[in-house]
């Protein structure tokens, strides 16, 4: 905890099995192959995501994610410049923190709100807490109930601020993945505004349209559900592998097109990310497009960019922080996170975050993760140059970035503590 500060009082519960916390243990997706795929040569189609079976699926993820000394991954459209991609990304320290705090149940997501004056962070002990995102602050702790009287509330493990452009009737509202329910929570008065109940699922991801209109979530189920906000009814269900082309393992990251906001993507644990056109009745047979190479593990795994490209996070230790051309199929850059040219331990990322247009972070892209003895958040420019590190003591689970136009502040939150940085980029 940094001096000065003091933080809230969040007692330590035990992490849930499959939990996007469950850091030092190997990744839970079996990669093994039973038999030889067939036809898997040099130019080995990256479209077919969850068409392949699970040995061309392990197939793939060894040719392109191997280890040192096979082939590299996909050809890049845009690769990083020498200079930028053989820089030293360690001594960059363009940031100051202004305050931080231990959380002994884990900071799984954390958010800021549209006027970056509130920052809030999801834990695993069923707590939502709200800071002040100046000082830190501790506004307010949330504690929500358990399915039953006398329950151990479920582990919080996403939440999203309900974007404001349309002057909803209620401000300051969150949207709160927990066990098999989104929750509505109004983060000024504490207030439970409502439920909705998502039976056999476990709820990984929730994430506004651009317009607040619409809520996707995603999670254990491997479908993907669009949500009209007011009415908290399912407009669409989109495909998963039992009934189409869609996921065949869990997901746990979703991002709108800011640009076109009937498009969304989700990727998760079966390596694969999925861009779905929700005008289309289609939708609820298969994706619009189906690229394989991305394995994420968190909320913050996937955003799409003010071009339509999506930067990716992957829970792996070659190429952890891409950016695709989902409409092209194609893999644009891989960038840096971590140099071993610099003597630096490979890090696998779970949160990678692009700053806004229009806002202060408008230059910024942020990447966090970790390895078995280097844990850390890294800010870049958008061209892949490294400008600061934050060590962490645990992974990095999550970050955001200021959305307003003045700020220009980066939440970082771990396993372990929350920190607020004040960038000079």
């Amino acid at each position: 905890m940094l001096a000065g500060t003091k933080g809230p009082n969040l007692a330590m519960t035990p992490a849930r099995a499959g939990s996007v916390a469950d850091s030092d243990a190997e990744s839970p997706m079996d990669r093994s192959a039973t038999s030889s795929p067939t036809n898997l040569g040099k130019k080995a189609p990256l479209m077919l995501g969850s068409m392949l079976s699970p040995a061309e699926r392990a197939a793939l993820q060894e040719r392109y994610y191997g280890e040192p000394g096979m082939d590299d991954g996909p050809p890049e459209l845009k690769p990083l410049s020498s200079s930028i991609a053989n820089a030293d990304p360690a001594k960059g320290k363009l940031y100051r923190a202004t305050w931080g705090f231990r959380i002994p149940s884990g900071a799984l997501s954390g958010v800021m709100s549209w006027d970056d004056r509130v920052a809030a962070v999801a834990s695993r002990d069923g707590t939502v807490t709200t800071f002040a995102a100046d000082k830190g602050n501790v506004i307010r702790t949330i504690r929500l109930p358990g399915a039953n009287k006398g329950d151990e509330p479920p582990a919080c493990t996403c939440l999203r601020f309900r974007p404001e452009v349309n002057n909803p009737p209620t401000k300051n509202v969150v949207a709160v993945g927990r066990a098999n329910k989104v929750t509505y929570v109004h983060t000024t008065t504490g207030r439970v505004l409502t439920d909705i109940a998502e039976v056999d699922n476990s709820v990984l991801a929730v994430e506004f349209d651009p317009t607040g209109s619409k809520l996707a979530t995603a999670g254990t189920d491997r479908t993907v559900r669009v949500y009209d906000d007011a009415r908290r009814t399912v407009e669409t269900e989109l495909a998963n592998s039992d009934n189409g082309k869609g996921h065949s393992n869990n997901v746990f990251a979703l991002s709108w097109d800011p640009r076109n906001p009937a498009l969304v993507v989700s990727a998760g644990w079966d390596n694969t990310m999925l861009l779905w056109d929700i005008r289309t009745p289609a939708a609820r047979n298969g994706p619009v497009q189906n690229m394989f190479g991305v394995y994420c593990c968190g909320p913050d795994g996937v955003q799409f960019t003010e071009q339509s490209t999506v930067l990716a996070a992957s829970w792996r230790k070659h190429h952890p922080l891409q950016v695709w051309d989902l409409r092209k199929g194609q893999l644009v850059t891989n960038f840096v996170l971590t140099s071993s040219k610099h003597g630096e331990e490979s890090v696998k990322a779970y949160a990678a975050r692009w700053g806004q247009p229009g806002s202060g972070c408008a230059k910024v892209m942020a990447a966090g993760g970790g390895g078995e003895d280097l844990r850390l958040a890294r800010i870049f420019h958008k061209d892949g140059f490294c400008h600061g590190t934050f060590p962490t003591m645990s992974p990095v689970l999550s970050i955001a970035l200021s959305k307003g136009p003045t700020g220009k502040r980066m939440l970082v939150c771990s396993d372990a503590e929350v920190a607020m940085l004040e960038l000079d980029i």
